[in-house]
């Protein structure tokens, strides 16, 4: 108990500390919380807090604001609390039991909060905050660390839970705990400098022994701590060193008075600008001309503009240009037409290099030493070159100028199998018969292994046998291997087992000739269990191998 008060102390002192380096900010706050602390467990009856055992609580903690609604809260707690069996209303347990502590915890822990109309209570235009008086409800929770020191007394040295009474009394439990603190508060805002809270907080501890006791009273259920009371809380006003309603942290230039609209700093013409970066102080310009006026508004200033009183484009210095191609009309030969600066200001239509007015086919791609206009049709299929997906291939037109070979309906060119007739939806290759996909499926109910092993048993070199005559029919096919376990033996050596039983499979694949590339196997363990774990003919069904014959693009 000494020893965390010397910590608290220095604890406070510290959080003092950061109080006066924070005082210029105005996104911060600080506070006390005076209040009790209830706890919940062996030595409670009831959910309400027993009126005598509720003790002192106190806290210190500083408040950043993220947003107006959002915060971190760095908080430090100190609470006592004791329980007693003599509040019990059985008198069996008060008679034969007897138990009492007393206790103390100390937590710091980091919060975020929430308040629900901190959008209305806090605004903040020029950088001095005003706060609106209101009642503003806000929730709470965070991660953090609690010391705990209880003090039990066994009473009547156990009472019926002799056991339970030696075992607690020998159980040396950790002081430190990680503390997982949550709860709400209301809060009402009396100036601009100060606000009061009323809070409740749950100290879930992840503990039985905030009593130390546990096994002797109710070893299933861990202990909670409540603590609440009023938080006064202090906000810290920003500083402004040149009293011009600017504060500091936005000002540009905090020891000179100057205007909100040059960010405190002196604008003599009022434009924004602040004079140090006015080219134009004694003119009111725009900020995105230093200060600087621009009488046609196209967004150059007049001292660059080449034609000031007319709207123009950067890209032309200023001066218009009809048709958006950046050559200004006075040097576009085309002034009307979108072109490019390699013809003058004329467009290329067909962007064959020839400009449209020298072009006898203006929209058709052509050569120059065939006067802009398209060669024919390469492959004499009725398709131009540049509408024949297949230019040098005769293919008719019905399929973009490109060949069918197995006449199956898709081009050569999109055709996976492209000398194989096959189904459309599968890429133009051979679909699996019904047969073979029924063999397919009902592989994973006959590949069998060694007990506890990965080792094929010989019936289920015949059913990768069929597997293999399957891939080597269908050359274009790639193979799936899954692999699964029943729930028995923990989750680690399951999913190691169903690894190493769908890498015999594709090992002995790979030994019958079928290439690595068209092949994956991977282990699921006990996931996905196709039949009850709690009967044996329902792991069997989930110990197995399952395939699947796929398209390459298809997973």
């Amino acid at each position: 108990m000494h020893a965390y008060m010397k910590t608290t102390a220095l604890a406070a002192i510290v959080w003092l500390a950061c109080i006066i380096q924070l005082r210029g900010q105005p996104s911060w706050e600080g506070g006390f919380l005076l209040g009790g602390a209830s706890y919940q467990g062996d030595l409670v009856e009831t959910l309400a807090p027993e009126i005598k055992e509720i003790g002192p609580a106190l806290g210190l903690y500083t408040r950043f604001y993220l947003s107006p609604q959002w915060s971190l809260r760095p908080d430090f707690r100190f609470a006592r609390f004791s329980g007693s069996d003599e509040h019990f209303s059985d008198p069996g347990i008060r008679e034969k039991r007897g138990f009492s502590f007393e206790s103390w915890m100390g937590q710091g822990a980091l919060l975020v909060e929430f308040d629900l109309l901190g959008k209305q209570r806090f605004t903040d235009s020029t950088g001095m905050p005003a706060y609106r008086k209101r009642f503003s409800p806000f929730v709470f929770g965070g991660v953090g660390a609690a010391y705990l020191n209880a003090a039990p007394d066994f009473g009547k040295n156990g009472g019926d839970y002799p056991s339970g009474v030696q075992e607690d009394r020998q159980m040396d439990f950790p002081h430190f705990r990680l503390a997982l603190p949550s709860g709400l508060g209301l809060r009402w805002d009396l100036s601009e400098k100060f606000s009061l809270s009323a809070t409740m907080t749950a100290h879930y501890l992840l503990t039985d022994y905030l009593d130390g006791i546990s096994e002797a009273g109710n070893p299933d259920s861990r202990d909670w701590l409540w603590s609440g009371g009023l938080e006064l809380n202090f906000r810290f006003r920003p500083k402004d060193s040149d009293k011009d309603g600017i504060v500091d942290k936005k000002d540009s230039c905090p020891w000179l008075a100057g205007n909100i609209s040059a960010n405190g700093c002196p604008d003599m013409d009022g434009d924004g600008v602040e004079d140090a970066e006015d080219v134009c102080p004694e003119v009111p310009g725009l900020f995105e001309n230093n200060g600087c006026p621009d009488r046609d508004g196209d967004g150059i200033m007049d001292l660059i503009d080449d034609c000031p009183d007319i709207f123009g484009f950067e890209e032309t210095g200023g001066c218009p240009d009809r048709d958006n191609d950046c050559i200004a009309d006075a040097e576009d030969e085309c002034p009307d037409a979108e072109g490019l600066a390699a013809f003058a200001g004329c467009p290329d239509t067909d962007a064959d290099g020839i400009p449209d007015n020298l072009d006898p086919c203006p929209t058709e791609q052509g050569l120059v030493e065939n006067g802009g206009c398209p060669l024919p049709d390469t492959d004499c299929d009725g398709l131009v070159d540049r509408e024949d997906d297949c230019p040098r291939m005769d293919g008719g037109q019905h399929m973009a100028g490109c060949p069918d070979t197995d006449e199956d309906g898709l081009a050569d060119n999109v055709d996976k199998c492209p000398e194989l007739a096959g189904d459309p939806e599968n890429g133009g290759c051979p679909s699996l018969e019904e047969a073979e996909k029924e063999l397919v499926a009902n592989a994973k109910s006959s590949i069998r292994f060694k007990t506890g092993s990965a080792i094929l048993l010989p019936e289920s070199k015949q059913v990768l046998d069929s597997i293999v005559e399957l891939m080597r029919k269908y050359p274009f096919y790639h193979l799936r291997i899954e692999g699964y376990t029943d729930n028995r033996g923990n989750d680690e050596s399951n999913l190691r087992l169903s690894e190493q039983r769908a890498n015999s499979c594709y090992d002995y694949l790979l030994y019958r000739g079928i290439g690595p590339v068209r092949m994956s196997y991977q282990g699921f363990g006990e996931s996905d269990p196709i039949g009850d774990n709690d009967t044996e003919t329902g792991r069997r069904l989930n110990r197995r191998v399952e395939f699947e014959m796929h398209m390459p693009d298809e997973l």
